[in-house]
């Protein structure tokens, strides 16, 4: 059976669910332990996190199509943007911009931590190949599930893992259910992907490595 420290994990992550995601519902006990031993099977599959998977596109692309606005827009004819209207953009594309692409960002997390791909997939079950083409190419777009797999195999905290998924275009979705329970992990450090995966299922979300 679960342990108490993995019990006591559970009540405080539907707490958690509840105050932040009201519309969910309370699964715990809809799934029997039985069941939830499959997670301990080895047969994942090794295309996991193929280029498409779990690819949150209308998100996505409507980032892209969204213009963002500073103040009040500048009408058409005027002249030119007073100085301090040009000012305030610098200074917001300034404290805002990254040198770092994603898979610089990435290659720099594998190398200060000392982090192989194989340690990678053991820990997130991402395959090789896909490890490889994302660090090998600065214009590969990773899925939101790629990077939140990412965040746990590096050990990310909170505040880097924000960052990171930054980095590919992506935050976390106060109104999904999903991102709220990786939210929660990441924030109190929990990495094991088995311990993870028992707590997806149990939600009835979709697991690393399936």
């Amino acid at each position: 059976m679960f342990s108490f420290q993995k019990h006591f994990l559970i009540l405080r992550l539907s707490k958690y669910l509840k105050q932040n995601l009201p519309a969910v519902r309370d699964t715990l006990d809809s799934r029997s332990y039985l069941d939830m031993l499959k997670l301990n099977d080895d047969s994942y599959d090794e295309d996991f996190f193929d280029d498409d998977d779990f690819r949150d596109e209308d998100a996505y692309h409507g980032r892209l199509s969204s213009k963002p606005t500073f103040g009040r827009s500048i009408k058409s004819g005027s002249t030119a943007a007073p100085q301090n209207r040009m000012d305030t953009i610098q200074a917001f594309v300034d404290s805002n911009y990254s040198e770092l692409s994603f898979s610089q960002r990435l290659n720099k997390y594998l190398h200060e931590r000392d982090i192989t791909t194989a340690m990678i997939y053991k820990r997130s079950f991402i395959d090789r190949k896909l490890i490889s083409k994302i660090t090998s190419s600065a214009d590969y777009h990773p899925s939101k599930q790629t990077v939140f797999a990412l965040c746990i195999a590096l050990r990310l905290n909170l505040d880097e893992s924000t960052e990171f998924l930054a980095l590919a275009g992506y935050t976390f979705n106060q109104h999904k259910k999903y991102d709220l329970i990786i939210k929660f992990l990441l924030n109190d450090q929990i990495y094991d992907i088995d311990i993870i995966n028992e707590i997806l299922y149990r939600f009835h979300e979709p697991c690393f490595g399936k």
